[in-house]
């Protein structure tokens, strides 16, 4: 469990800092293949698990990764990465661009604008994204089950091993607790992006 939620908490703060700026650039600027890239992460959400499990690990034999923590750690960025920025550019589509200007006219720079104007008023998509993240890293079993090495274990793998030995009053007991945790953490990233568009 300990390594599950070291796990989540660092993938999904990555995934929601790379989404934030990857939704600031998407937002503010225009250049060749912004749409590409913007299409491509949404196809991301749409591929099966598993094919992005092989793809990981296909990628990390190529490249001489030692599957463990590292390997587990960028496959969950990847995973929750889509969703994250989705989540935080629906934030970005809903600001008056004027926001920019006022701030360009006070002789703020865009690292100032995004930090002390954007963030704030986007925050409530920053942490809807964040506990997405976290409920996709400490839900996922498809994609860990490829990428993970004997070294760190984490709890939804162990789940998925105890069932296959059959089915004890231990795991239904951890299967209903990690259930009713990402149920809550989906449904407070709802309520946090229904009190933004209010």
């Amino acid at each position: 469990m300990k390594n599950s939620l070291i796990l989540g908490f660092l993938s999904a703060t990555c995934a929601s800092i790379v989404a934030t700026i990857a939704s600031f650039s998407f937002y503010k600027y225009t250049y060749f293949g912004r749409k590409i890239i913007y299409f491509f992460i949404q196809i991301m959400i749409m591929f099966p698990d598993i094919i992005l499990g092989i793809s990981l690990l296909l990628l990390f034999i190529l490249f001489d990764f030692e599957l463990g923590f590292y390997t587990l750690l960028i496959s969950h960025i990847t995973l929750a990465l889509p969703f994250a920025t989705i989540t935080v550019f629906s934030g970005f589509r809903g600001l008056n661009k004027n926001i920019i200007e006022v701030g360009r006219d006070l002789g703020a720079s865009d690292y100032d604008i995004l930090k002390k104007l954007i963030i704030p008023i986007i925050s409530p998509n920053i942490i809807a994204a964040f506990l997405i993240a976290f409920t996709l890293s400490l839900d996922d079993v498809l994609v860990s089950y490829f990428v993970s090495g004997p070294q760190y274990e984490i709890l939804p793998l162990t789940i998925f091993s105890l069932a296959r030995m059959g089915t004890k009053p231990e795991v239904n007991a951890i299967c209903t607790l990690m259930l009713l945790i990402s149920v809550f953490l989906i449904m407070l990233s709802q309520i946090l992006l229904r009190k933004k568009d209010d």
